[in-house]
């Protein structure tokens, strides 16, 4: 957590493994609409699955990132973040709240600490994944833009919100 804004310190801790059902709970919300159609069971099993959890932990051992809880304002836990800083930029690879965390202004101070932590660096911040819906208002609202340059990911750059 080394370099965040005291705007999100309070609102994040690592992420240990006893956290890994509330992070497939997280995952299960984002996919909330995807699993709709089948029944509870299977969509359950989906979200559970040794496919998912290797592909989680080889996404870990790839990138030298930072996965985070996102705490609400009790204190409780309410979304995950994955970020990975390089030489070059801020990597928002993962941003996902419950359902019933949305809309409360979480993810606006999670992503004000992101940017200013780069910022701070002076280097971008590259969101990446698949981003719609949601989550691609959030990034346009806080002055993220698709940029060409970077594969067509939404970037945010410090010089640019100077301006």
């Amino acid at each position: 957590m080394d370099g965040l804004s005291l705007v999100t310190a309070h609102l994040l801790r690592p992420a240990t493994g006893a956290d890994e059902p509330f992070l497939q709970a997280v995952l299960a919300g984002t996919m909330e609409q995807e699993l709709a159609f089948l029944p509870a069971a299977f969509a359950s099993s989906i979200v559970a699955s040794r496919r998912l959890q290797q592909a989680w932990r080889m996404r870990a051992k790839h990138y030298g990132h930072e996965s985070l809880i996102v705490l609400d304002g009790q204190g409780e836990r309410a979304g995950h973040l994955v970020v990975d800083q390089t030489d070059d930029a801020i990597h928002l690879l993962w941003l996902a709240l419950l359902p019933e965390a949305q809309g409360r202004g979480l993810g606006s101070a999670v992503l004000l600490g992101v940017q200013d932590r780069a910022a701070a660096a002076g280097v971008p911040a590259i969101a990446h994944g698949e981003i719609d819906g949601a989550a691609a208002m959030l990034l346009v609202r806080h002055g993220f833009w698709v940029d060409p340059a970077a594969d067509r990911r939404p970037v945010w750059r410090p010089a640019l919100a100077a301006a």
